[in-house]
């Protein structure tokens, strides 16, 4: 515990600066970690810093937990906005294989924007839920998938480099989210992962496998979606 004891009085003096600096700079919202599973059981710990940083800070305060580990933090109520690494494995029914990581060991499977937006149902009426009790709305902080075969069954994969292209595969996943929690109130947005400051080039779209979809089809999805009144 004394291990912990230092590692909570560093952070709490790295989260008080850059609370500052939020605060200083007006941004209009701060996010105070992410996916840092192992210290989301410590729950004084969190409300008491989340006091001091709003003593500092005035915008808005979110946390961000990784998917599937939505109900351990106990302590939502303390934060403004409930926010989500959502790389949900939508992309097949074999869940326990998809969550070892390895893409080689998940079978093939059904995913037609149909199978996608089926496999999404559970998942937003349990994240309905858990806005519901605790009175605070969902932002999916961060959310995508690469653009090869197979990638919506474990969408963090990133290590992999054999791939083969499936630029439809993403557009499909980008589909089937969005037109899940796109008329959700409770629901309040996507930050897709990812688009990086120094983009290859447009005619190396088709075959690359990364996360971008700069001059994919699921860029030209989300233009149309991002054009409509919300």
């Amino acid at each position: 515990m004394q291990a912990w004891s230092r590692w909570w009085e560093d952070f709490r003096g790295f989260l008080l600066h850059y609370a500052r600096i939020a605060e200083q700079e007006d941004c209009e919202m701060l996010c105070l970690g992410c996916e840092m599973g192992s210290t989301e059981q410590f729950e004084s710990r969190w409300r008491n810093l989340i006091a001091e940083v709003r003593e500092v800070y005035r915008g808005v305060i979110t946390y961000d937990v990784n998917h599937g580990e939505e109900q351990q933090v106990a302590w939502w109520d303390a934060v403004d906005v409930i926010s989500i690494s959502a790389y949900y494995p939508v992309g097949t029914d074999d869940v326990d294989l998809a969550l070892q990581d390895d893409l080689s060991k998940v079978p093939p499977s059904d995913t037609s924007y149909e199978a996608l937006r089926r496999r999404w149902v559970p998942i937003k009426e349990t994240l309905s839920e858990l806005s519901r009790k605790n009175d605070r709305p969902i932002l999916f902080i961060e959310q995508g998938v690469r653009s090869a075969n197979g990638c919506s069954a474990a969408p963090w994969t990133y290590k992999q480099t054999l791939l083969e292209y499936d630029g439809d595969e993403q557009r499909r996943y980008y589909q089937a989210a969005i037109e899940t929690f796109w008329d959700e109130p409770w629901f309040i947005g996507f930050t897709w992962w990812a688009w990086p400051s120094e983009l290859y080039g447009r005619e190396e779209a088709e075959g690359h496998t990364g996360f971008c979809i700069y001059g994919k089809p699921a860029e030209k999805l989300v233009r149309k979606w991002y054009a409509k009144p919300r």
